[in-house]
């Protein structure tokens, strides 16, 4: 920088010091407003990935059977022949407890001997005490529950809690209560879960373009943000397939395909 061209912009901060002084002031006030918005976002999406891991685990990969489960043969041929050693069963369910009727619970199913590799905070299932893994390895209808759900029910290790098991539709129940109950046999199934993730994102785009509708609306920005997570955990759980969604249909015994054809 000239001389001169140094000693004229020294002049004028020394004239107006407390303009200077603001600006400065301004200037860290924005960098700091950055700096936080970016931290909260890196926060928030740190705990988005432990909260899945600790669903989905580290696995890369997921075997999902056309039926309800896969069997233990195709499970023993996957580790014996095939020679997937790191490979763990899991069994998805999902349950209401009568302390929290308005909140639904995924209950898993799992192989403690096999899920090292997957889910490393499984190693200590019994708090330092054998006992407690013990009873977890071999009584019936025993759980673990995270600490704060431990907390928020008031109930520590050996108390005992009543659940509600298979609080959302299932296929193979479904059926059963078809045979049982009606003369109707499932014509026509189709997994569309993998199609409701797209769906649900494109329901996210839509609701943010129109953004400026909702707030006209009279909604405010908590309703925003309530929408925003809820259609961000549902995209996330039909993704990982926590949660999924078929299309079922039943037909009458003298139904004929023909009947079921339409001209769009």
């Amino acid at each position: 920088m000239p001389p001169i061209l140094y000693q004229s912009s020294f002049r004028y901060l020394k004239r107006h010091p407390w303009q200077f002084g603001l600006a400065v002031i301004g200037v860290a006030l924005g960098v700091t407003i950055v700096l936080s918005i970016d931290l909260t976002n890196a926060s928030a999406q740190r705990s988005m990935e432990l909260a899945v891991q600790s669903v989905s685990g580290r696995s890369t990969h997921q075997i999902i059977s056309d039926r309800e489960y896969l069997t233990e043969e195709t499970y023993r041929e996957l580790k014996q022949k095939i020679g997937f050693r790191q490979a763990a069963p899991v069994l998805e369910g999902f349950a209401v407890l009568k302390e929290k009727p308005d909140q639904v619970f995924q209950l898993l199913g799992i192989d403690p001997f096999a899920e090292a590799p997957f889910r490393p905070y499984l190693q200590d299932l019994g708090g330092g005490n054998s006992k407690n893994l013990t009873a977890f390895l071999t009584e019936r209808n025993t759980v673990v529950v995270s600490i704060d759900l431990a907390k928020q029910l008031g109930i520590q290790i050996g108390d005992f809690f009543e659940v509600e098991v298979g609080c959302l539709p299932s296929i193979s129940v479904m059926a059963e209560h078809l045979r049982e109950s009606t003369d109707l046999c499932i014509y026509h199934l189709e997994d569309i879960t993998q199609h409701y993730v797209t769906t649900l994102k494109r329901w996210r785009e839509g609701f943010f373009a129109n953004l400026d509708q909702v707030h006209a609306q009279g909604f405010s920005d908590e309703f925003v943000r309530m929408w925003e997570y809820y259609l961000c955990y549902c995209e996330g759980g039909f993704k990982e397939r926590a949660i999924a969604t078929v299309q079922l249909m039943a037909t009458k015994p003298l139904c004929k395909p023909r009947d079921l054809t339409c001209q769009i």
